[in-house]
C-alpha cells in the first residue's frame, strides 16, 4: 500500500503545518486554544485523525484526507462525547471506505440531502452558532426558529420545502410583526446557505421569491424635556436602577452589555470600559470612553461594592434561564421600565432608545457620523445613518453662524464699488506676458 501524503489544512497552504504527536489524554490536555480563530493538531497514532481547537476552547474530532485530489474534511464528534480510541476507530472506518473506492464526504452529502429542517437546525446550532454567534444571537435565532419555522417546516425534508409555502408563511408572520417575519426568512436563508457550504448540498433556498417587508429605521430618542421627565420619574427607584439607567444614557451602550458589565473590564484611571468580543454584538472587542458622569457613578459603586462580586450590577439572587444558564448579574428590568414610563408620561419609548439618545445628542452637538459610530461601537456605518439628518441640522446651524459673522464683517467695512476692484490698466504687452505664463 502506497504511503499516504502528509496531512494539511484543506483551506490553508501558506501557513506552517500544525503540530503532530501521538494523542493521549495527557498530551491533548496540554494543547492550548489559539488566541483567535481555530487550530488543528494531528495524531501520529492514527494518520487521518485531527483535533480542532477554537479560541473559545471548543474541541472536536475531524478526519482529513484527499480523495481524488480533493481534500475531505469530516467531523467525527466532539472531544467531550467521543474518546480517543473511538475517534481512531471512526477514522479507520473512513480510510477503509476510501480504500474501497468510496467517498465518505459524498455519502454524507447524500445523507444530509435527505435531512429535515429540524435536523439541519441542530447541525447549525452545534457546528456554526456555538462557535461563531454570541449568546444573545443564539437565543434570538432559537426563538425565531421555534415560533416561526419549527411547526410549519421542522419535519419537512429540505428539498420538499417550496418557495410558495415560504412566501405564504412570510405573509402570515407579517400580520404578527413585519420585522419578525423578515428575520425568520433571513434565518431560513442562512440555514440553507450553511447546508450548501458545509455539506455540498445543491439546494436553492426557497426564500428567493419572498419580498421583504419595508423596515423604517427607528429614530426615537429623548429630547431635553423628556430627558428631565425621565430622570425625575427614575428617582423613586432603587439606587441600582438609577445608576443603571444613568449609565445607559451617558455611555450609549447596549442594555445587555451594561447588565453584564464586569469590574475587570472597567479602568477608572484611563476612563475606559472594554467589552470583550464574546459579549459584543459584532464579535469585536470594543473600548468605550467613559464620560465624567459615568466615572463618578462607577467610582461610588466600586466603593460600595461587595469584594466577592465581579459584576457592576450583581443580581440579588442567582437566576437560571430556560436554557439552563445561571446569571449572577441583573436581568432585563422590564417592570422598572414600565413604572418609569408611567410616572414620566413618555410614550413610545424602548430601552434601546436610550442608546439612540446618546447618538442623537452627539449629532446635535455637531459630532460627525464617524465619531458617533466610534462612541457607540458601530461596526457597520449604515447603523449610524439614522443620525445623518441631525448632523445635517448641526452643520446648517454652524454654517448660519459663520455666514452671519462674515456678513457682519462685510457690512462693517462697507461694500466696495465693483468698478474700483477691477484693474483694467493691462496693456497688450501685459496680456502677452500672461499668455506666455
Amino acid at each position: 500500500m502506497t504511503p499516504q501524503p502528509n496531512l494539511k489544512l484543506a483551506d490553508d497552504t501558506t501557513r506552517k503545518l500544525p503540530r503532530r504527536f501521538r494523542f493521549t489524554v495527557a498530551s491533548l490536555g496540554r494543547v492550548k486554544p489559539p488566541t483567535s480563530g481555530r487550530a488543528y493538531v494531528y495524531d501520529l497514532g492514527e494518520p487521518g485523525l485531527a483535533m480542532l481547537t477554537t479560541s473559545s476552547d471548543h474541541r472536536a474530532w475531524y478526519f482529513y484526507r484527499k480523495v481524488n485530489g480533493r481534500p475531505v474534511r469530516l467531523k467525527l464528534g466532539d472531544v467531550a462525547d467521543l474518546s480517543i480510541e473511538n475517534a481512531r476507530k471512526l477514522a479507520r472506518k473512513h480510510k477503509g471506505a476510501i480504500a474501497e473506492g468510496r467517498d465518505p464526504a459524498e455519502e454524507r452529502r447524500i445523507k444530509r440531502g435527505e435531512m429535515t429542517l429540524a435536523e439541519l437546525w441542530k447541525l447549525y446550532c452545534d457546528e456554526h452558532a456555538a462557535l461563531n454567534c454570541t449568546p444573545n444571537t443564539r437565543r434570538a435565532d432559537k426563538s425565531l426558529y421555534e415560533t416561526c419555522l419549527r411547526d410549519k417546516f421542522g419535519a419537512r425534508r429540505l428539498s420538499g420545502i417550496k418557495p410558495a409555502e415560504v412566501k405564504a408563511q412570510h405573509t402570515v408572520l407579517s400580520k404578527r410583526g413585519t420585522t419578525t417575519a423578515n428575520r425568520a426568512i433571513q434565518l431560513l436563508r442562512r440555514l440553507y446557505r450553511f447546508a450548501s457550504d458545509q455539506y455540498d448540498l445543491d439546494l436553492k433556498p426557497p426564500t428567493a421569491s419572498v419580498k421583504p417587508n419595508n423596515e423604517e429605521s427607528r429614530g426615537r430618542f429623548l429630547n431635553a424635556d423628556e430627558l428631565q421627565r425621565f430622570f425625575a420619574a427614575l428617582e423613586p427607584e432603587e439606587q441600582i436602577w438609577c445608576d443603571f439607567f444613568h449609565l445607559c444614557v451617558y455611555t450609549g451602550a447596549r442594555r445587555g452589555n451594561i447588565q453584564a458589565m464586569k469590574w475587570a473590564d472597567v479602568d477608572l484611571k484611563s476612563r475606559m470600559w472594554t467589552i470583550p468580543g464574546t459579549e459584543f454584538k459584532n464579535r469585536t472587542t470594543t473600548a468605550i470612553a467613559l464620560p465624567d458622569e459615568a466615572v463618578n457613578i462607577l467610582r461610588r459603586r466600586c466603593n460600595e461594592a461587595d469584594n466577592d462580586t465581579e459584576w457592576v450590577f450583581p443580581a440579588q439572587r442567582v437566576k437560571t434561564r430556560k436554557d439552563g444558564v445561571k446569571t449572577e448579574h441583573v436581568g432585563q428590568p422590564t417592570s422598572v421600565w414600565r413604572r418609569i414610563l408611567r410616572r414620566s408620561g413618555i410614550k413610545n419609548l424602548r430601552m434601546h432608545d436610550l442608546r439612540r439618545t446618546k447618538g442623537a445628542w452627539m449629532a446635535s452637538a455637531g459630532a460627525s457620523l464617524t465619531m458617533i459610530g466610534t462612541a457607540l461601537g458601530h461596526k457597520d456605518h449604515r447603523a449610524t445613518q439614522i443620525y445623518s439628518r441631525l448632523t445635517d441640522e448641526a452643520a446648517r446651524q454652524h454654517s448660519d453662524k459663520v455666514a452671519k459673522a462674515m456678513a457682519e464683517i462685510i457690512n462693517a467695512r462697507g461694500i466696495v464699488d465693483r468698478d474700483e476692484q477691477i484693474d483694467t490698466s493691462m496693456g497688450k504687452e501685459d496680456l502677452a506676458e500672461c499668455a506666455d505664463e
